[in-house]
């Protein structure tokens, strides 16, 4: 991983040219390590941010065939965890979701 600077550099060009989720999603898997797959896969119950962490499910996560992505458990066993998150990023997350009632939490994917 680059300098902090550089990952939210990433994420502001990410969020301005996709979306908000985009940049949100750069954030998170940089300052937690969860892989795209376990992040793209979350749903609205895996997200206990007033706790202040998310939860890979065992069961559901998003990996890709050689043909397209597709909705399954996840790559590994040790996939299924609780992650911490950092603090400044609860607020964003919570606000995010507060924006849409989707079960999924990147619904623009």
């Amino acid at each position: 991983m680059g300098a902090p600077e550089q990952v939210v550099a990433i994420a502001a060009q990410a969020s301005a040219l996709v979306g908000l989720w985009a940049g949100l999603l750069i954030i998170t898997a940089a300052w937690t390590g969860a892989r795209w797959g376990e992040l793209t896969g979350l749903q609205r119950r895996d997200a206990h941010l007033d706790d202040g962490e998310i939860v890979t499910a065992p069961q559901i996560g998003v990996g890709r065939s050689q043909r397209a992505a597709r909705l399954g458990p996840p790559k590994t066993a040790c996939s299924a965890r609780t992650i911490s998150l950092p603090p400044f990023l609860i607020p964003p997350l919570r606000d995010y979701l507060d924006g849409h009632d989707h079960p999924h939490a990147e619904h623009q994917l």
